[in-house]
């Protein structure tokens, strides 16, 4: 089992249509094909179909999300990586923000 195939990433959004497709494509780039991204999304622009647009380079997922916190946890109780070598799921949080201030 590859480690790509323990981890899933959650990502907390809302608004980020100018944004999300950099993150998804560093994530395509990262070689992580396997690995599972669970987009916790309140948009109220376009980002639900920037991440549809995006959706065939990686296991995408959109939940409802919220405030941050709220899709954090909506993000984490979804959560079902294998326990196989250790007694934990392993999983990150990753945000947009960091493509903002790279871009701007």
């Amino acid at each position: 089992m590859k480690l790509s195939d323990k981890i899933t990433i959650v990502v907390p959004c809302k608004n980020e249509e100018n944004y999300i497709h950099h993150l998804l494509e560093s994530l395509h780039d990262q070689d992580i094909d396997d690995t599972r991204i669970i987009i916790a999304d309140c948009s109220t622009d376009n980002t639900r179909q920037v991440i549809q647009d995006n959706k065939g380079l990686l296991n995408v997922e959109i939940i409802e999300g919220g405030p941050v916190s709220i899709a954090k946890n909506n993000g984490a109780a979804m959560v079902t990586t294998p326990i196989s070598y250790s007694l934990m799921q392993m999983f990150a949080f990753l945000r947009t923000q960091l493509y903002k201030m790279l871009l701007v």
